[in-house]
């Protein structure tokens, strides 16, 4: 199966999912992949007419012991490593051979066990295979869409955003495993699949509870400098990575830390809650710098600046606490802040 196929089918079986398409309109929709489309999408319509099937517990266990003694008449592998040859089937295909279990000449068996012996026995090496997808595989398509279906599913917002901080990651880290065997296109489909993860983190910032709004936060910061290393470590590699893209990641990377950074304090009750804002937002910026350093100068430097404007404005804020009954707050906040620092600073030195 193609990647381009792949993809037709998941939005396929989505539109088909949610009730706006029908088999026959999907293959209409392509009919230069009709024929290669088609004992899929047919294969699925049968499976969903078909009556649920369970195995009993002990039907389960009685399978799982017969495959042990199988395995255990088996020959041991040969230890020697031989070059491998390309030999051409001389039956029929692999997909030839699946159609007609699927749909076997006899009618008196039904395709749809043939299916699920095959989930049993291998679901989990196909899950495998579809998560450990990259970029050009066949199946990184699918992940991907599986991926945003999974957190459309999640109602909390707070677990939802961790989900999209976690999709992010794997993003950068699949931009990070592209190779030049990789198109443009796709490298460029997968950099617009990270921004929308952290569009969509903006997205949910309204609204929040300031307890929400808190936890989204801290998360936020904590992951933030790991982004921008790896950001950076793609930057370095040189391998995919244009100008105008890195341009757009940061700038979305950027703007998305501005609205956490203003759903916060605007969320803020006190001025101490403020000056607390302003001391995270600083921290986040010098564990960035200390981050990305052995890797970008120039990345650290924007991030050193950042710190010194956000350390400009703690420092004013404190000044507008002194001598007000949240006075020893507001210094135990400072004291808090710079003690985290002065470890980022170490680091730094030590580069």
């Amino acid at each position: 199966m193609s990647e381009q196929i792949a993809t037709i089918l998941a939005e396929c079986l989505e539109a088909i999912e949610r009730g706006e398409s029908t088999v026959a309109q999907c293959l209409d929709a392509y009919p230069e992949q009709r024929a290669e489309l088609e004992p899929l999408l047919v294969a699925v319509a049968r499976l969903q007419a078909t009556p649920p099937v369970t195995l009993s517990e002990a039907y389960v266990e009685a399978a799982a012991a017969r495959l042990v003694d199988k395995i255990k008449t088996l020959p041991p592998p040969a230890q020697t490593v031989t070059t491998p040859v390309r030999v051409e089937p001389a039956g029929p295909s692999l997909g030839e051979r699946l159609r007609d279990w699927f749909f076997p000449p006899r009618p008196a068996i039904s395709w749809a066990l043939g299916l699920i012996l095959i989930i049993f026995l291998f679901g989990r090496f196909a899950n495998n295979a579809v998560v450990s997808a990259r970029p050009g595989d066949t199946l990184y398509a699918l992940r991907v869409r599986l991926e945003q279906r999974a957190v459309e599913r999640i109602d909390d917002p707070v677990v939802r955003v961790e989900q999209h901080l976690a999709i992010a990651a794997a993003r950068l880290d699949d931009l990070l495993a592209v190779d030049s065997s990789v198109g443009s296109d796709t490298v460029q489909s997968v950099a617009q699949n990270y921004e929308e993860q952290l569009e969509a983190i903006s997205a949910t910032l309204a609204g929040l509870t300031p307890e929400e709004l808190n936890l989204i936060s801290s998360r936020w910061y904590l992951t933030r400098p790991e982004q921008e290393r790896l950001l950076a470590m793609w930057e370095a590699s040189g391998s995919s990575a244009t100008p105008e893209q890195l341009d757009q990641l940061d700038e979305q990377l950027a703007q998305t830390g501005t609205d956490i950074i203003d759903n916060q304090l605007g969320n803020a009750a006190s001025p101490l809650a403020e000056l607390a804002v302003h001391i995270q937002a600083a921290n986040e910026r010098l564990a960035t710098a200390a981050a990305v350093a052995p890797i970008s100068v120039s990345r650290a430097e924007t991030a050193l600046h950042g710190y010194t404007e956000g350390m400009g404005t703690v420092i004013s804020q404190t000044r507008l606490l002194l001598g007000s009954p949240d006075e020893a707050a507001a210094i135990n906040l400072v004291r808090s802040g710079l003690t985290f620092q002065e470890t980022q600073w170490l680091v730094l030195e030590s580069l």
